[in-house]
């Protein structure tokens, strides 16, 4: 027989980090509760992404590219490889978005202000639509910008260079 006393069940307001987090951050999507978890399985989530979630991650790749080839223009064998990695992305993107166009192409029939609210399926769970779109686009976003500061950088050196050779020439 056992001689430990049984603990009591925790309650709901035990479950909460009153203390630590305030009340209005406690259902955001940093932390979701329990209440919030038990909830998910009730709700019918949009399954399928909004078409400008797949615009959006297409533009940030083509600015990417337009930046390698603004930034690069000036050597034709750099433009040679930009040219066959744009390519392989044509590659890589049309022939989903024309084997999409066989059948019917899977996105949310919402608008997209309507789309950002609503909660989505995506393989790590339900998130907000604001949040698949961040998830989807961060990669190629951040690329993008890190080669438009690559590219700043390397004008402003250029611009360095040109104005240390006129002032020797002088």
């Amino acid at each position: 027989m056992l001689t430990k006393p049984l603990k009591a069940p925790q309650t709901e307001t035990a479950l909460k980090p009153a203390g630590i987090v305030p009340p209005p951050q406690i259902e955001s999507f940093v932390y979701r509760g329990m209440e919030a978890k038990a909830r998910g399985a009730a709700v019918a989530y949009e399954q399928n992404l909004h078409k400008g979630v797949f615009v959006a991650y297409l533009g940030a790749w083509v600015a990417l590219f337009a930046i390698f080839a603004v930034s690069f223009a000036n050597s034709p064998y750099t433009l040679f490889m930009i040219v066959i990695g744009a390519l392989n992305g044509v590659a890589l993107f049309g022939v989903p978005i024309v084997c999409a166009r066989a059948g019917k192409w899977p996105t949310s029939s919402l608008a997209f202000g309507d789309f950002l609210c609503t909660e989505v399926a995506t393989a790590s769970g339900p998130l907000s639509g604001a949040e698949a779109l961040a998830q989807v686009v961060m990669v190629p976003a951040c690329l993008a910008t890190g080669a438009l500061a690559m590219a700043y950088i390397m004008h402003v050196d250029y611009l360095n260079v040109l104005a240390e050779v006129a002032a020797k020439t002088h």
